[in-house]
């Protein structure tokens, strides 16, 4: 009976082992498919934040991290150092990239490949929105207002304590003219500043603005999406017309060649993209690259912070969900069995002591 015991045991903790590998091995191709990597739709959780097209790559970030696209949102590599990130802004300065969100603010000198958290004006750990062109880079905080830097990031001024507090997403910054800035706030709609960040009046656009991006050939031509309307403008932001959206759309880009417009719609914690070439009329999802075009190493070198050669920044491999859940799921899976197997036992060992009583009361009694 007891190698019976031993033996059902065994095959229990073979079971649940093999069990575990199986499930982490599903685990590991379910996290490829929803952490973005070579996929059409990257991993960003449960809300989309920004969309953002710097030279042929896509940059999408939302509330638990953000990935990166080579072929214009067919495939996707998650962003490891901003895994669990909540990432709300996106900006490209002349050397760096710089992404606010909580918990805080964080740049990248190597083409996004990694980022890195840095401490700044207190240590401000809530930033909503940010925006740059060249060294000049414009941030919004709940905590602190707006705030200026004229050095890429690396020191920072007040500029008006009293706005930016609604400001989300992407704010753009005119290359031509640093003085005048375009934000999203979400508390009205889309208004500019003029003089650098310390008046700002309401330039129309969708109301509860969330996301707005303009033509890189030609910025006359914007785009804007706020809470449940999006608005396309050819004149600068003068007139508006309304601009039809999948659904569950939150962000918007134009290409770098400025020939298509970019959304992001959020598809369960997925972002998916999709395209337009017509000025909304018509969109296309984008599918998923029928080759594995996701290779980092292709990245443009002359892009702002961009260092292929960094770590990181090689081929999707680099994605690949880790191993040791496995081993983890087996180990459990083995205590687990070990207890039962441990209570078998006990149980029969109780049986055989109650058997060997009763059969002493018996004889005690024949004897009598």
């Amino acid at each position: 009976m007891n190698k019976r015991i031993l033996l059902g045991g065994s095959l229990l903790v073979a079971a649940v082992i093999i069990g575990g590998v199986f499930y982490a091995n599903n685990q590991s191709a379910d996290s490829t498919a929803t952490n973005g990597s070579n996929k059409s739709q990257a991993f960003v959780g449960g809300d989309l934040h920004t969309l953002t097209a710097v030279g042929d790559r896509l940059y999408v970030t939302g509330h638990e991290g953000a990935g990166v696209s080579m072929n214009g949102g067919e495939s996707w590599l998650p962003i490891p150092s901003l895994a669990n990130t909540d990432v709300m802004g996106w900006s490209t300065t002349s050397t760096a990239l710089l992404v606010g969100g909580h918990p805080g603010l964080f740049r990248s000198t190597d083409g996004g490949a990694t980022f890195t958290k840095i401490t700044f004006y207190g240590d401000v750990s809530d930033v909503h929105s940010i925006g740059a062109s060249g060294d000049t880079v414009y941030l919004a905080s709940p905590q602190a207002g707006l705030l200026i830097s004229t050095d890429g990031g690396k020191s920072w001024a007040l500029r008006n304590a009293q706005v930016g507090q609604g400001f989300m997403g992407s704010m753009l910054v005119d290359p031509g003219n640093p003085q005048r800035v375009i934000a999203p706030d979400m508390q009205t709609g889309l208004v500019v500043s003029n003089d650098g960040g310390v008046t700002w009046t309401s330039m129309g656009g969708p109301m509860g603005a969330m996301s707005v991006a303009w033509n890189p050939i030609d910025r006359e031509q914007m785009a804007a999406i706020g809470m449940g309307s999006a608005a396309l403008s050819n004149d600068g932001g003068g007139t508006w017309k309304e601009l039809s959206l999948p659904q569950g759309s939150s962000a918007v880009a134009y290409s770098a060649d400025g020939q298509k417009l970019y959304v992001a719609s959020l598809i369960g914690v997925n972002a998916q993209i999709f395209t337009s070439a017509d000025e909304g009329k018509n969109w296309n999802a984008v599918s998923a690259a029928t080759s594995n075009s996701s290779d980092l190493s292709t990245m443009d070198p002359n892009t702002p912070g961009m260092d292929p050669d960094m770590p990181g920044m090689g081929h999707a491999e680099t994605a690949t969900p880790q191993r040791p859940l496995v081993l983890t799921l087996g180990a459990f899976g083995l205590g687990i069995s070990l207890v039962f197997l441990a209570a078998i036992l006990l149980r029969r060992k109780d049986r055989a002591r109650n058997l060997t009583k009763k059969a002493t009361r018996a004889g005690s009694s024949t004897r009598r």
